[in-house]
């Protein structure tokens, strides 16, 4: 607690595509836990960034949708080194 106490910027990692028998095999929980962090940070005047994996990416961002929580996306292993920003 102290710890957040004194920061300015907080990052919350969430992402892992666990449904594999889904078109879509976002992670159910972790996404909207991570945005409640992140506005619990935002509204006690952190800068919050949420980043996650590209298959869970579109969720968190409409999740993320108008609380100024920044989101990030990471692609395949393959491309590491090559983050995007929006």
């Amino acid at each position: 607690a102290t710890s957040l106490s004194k920061a300015t910027h907080i990052v919350i990692l969430t992402g892992f595509p666990c449904c594999m028998d889904h078109d879509q095999p976002q992670e159910t929980d972790g996404p909207p836990g991570a945005v409640a962090i992140g506005r619990a940070c935002v509204n006690l005047g952190k800068t919050a960034c949420i980043v996650t994996d590209t298959i869970n990416y579109p969720v968190v961002k409409a999740a993320a949708e108008g609380t100024g929580i920044e989101c990030i996306h990471f692609p395949p292993a393959s491309k590491w080194g090559t983050a995007e920003r929006e």
